[in-house]
């Protein structure tokens, strides 16, 4: 790698992310435990995964390295990418994208839509399935069941699955939604940014009422 790629100025415009499972990265960063995030080289051969040996050369950051990958995936989020409405799941939404990699764009997600005060609910199956449930009004949560065994289906029913779990935005950080499944039960446990969410969305729902009165 370091041959052609053997200074930063040369490598970092090339630099993004890839989401991947924990077991399947070999850096230290992550979304959060449960969901980890690999550096790589985008050439035109494929993706080059970064080694700590890389950033050694170049003398960065495993940190900056990840900023400016960010920054990179940031700049070309929306190409290729269209949002798709869910049949009979009208609160959730699929994220098309023509590369393939919808998952990795869960880092930018702010970039991709209008992320609502209480969040939002995200589900990365496989790393070209990126579906999300913007929690804009209390209502939405009656499709949080089907984002969470749309979830499970599509992971069992991939060679690679990426995650079961969903994860909670709060529009700046992560956190975990851990989804228990059982044979013919899926069940969703609590977790603080869902209990966050579901203050926030009761806070609105009661906020007209209070006008009112």
């Amino acid at each position: 790698m370091t041959q052609n790629y053997d200074n930063w100025n040369d490598a970092k415009a090339l630099i993004f992310p890839r989401v991947d499972r924990p077991d399947a990265v070999t850096s230290d960063l992550c979304i959060t435990p449960e969901l980890g995030v690999e550096l790589v080289l985008r050439t035109e051969s494929g993706e080059i995964p970064i080694r700590g040996s890389a950033l050694e050369q170049w003398g960065v950051s495993a940190m900056d390295a990840a900023a400016q990958a960010v920054a990179n995936l940031r700049e070309v989020a929306e190409d290729g990418t269209d949002w798709l409405e869910v049949p009979s799941a009208p609160a959730l939404f699929a994220l098309y994208a023509e590369d393939g990699d919808a998952a990795s764009r869960m880092l930018v997600l702010d970039e991709l839509l209008d992320v609502p005060i209480a969040g939002v609910l995200v589900a990365v199956p496989t790393r070209n399935q990126m579906v999300v449930l913007p929690l804009a009004d209390y209502e939405d949560l009656q499709d949080l069941a089907t984002l969470a065994l749309g979830a499970q289906l599509a992971a069992r029913a991939s060679s690679r699955p990426l995650s079961t779990q969903l994860f909670y935005f709060d529009g700046s950080s992560w956190t975990t939604l851990h989804v228990k499944d059982e044979p013919g039960e899926t069940e969703i446990l609590p977790s603080p940014g869902l209990a966050a969410a579901l203050e926030t969305l009761a806070a609105q729902s009661l906020a007209p009422m209070v006008a009112e009165a």
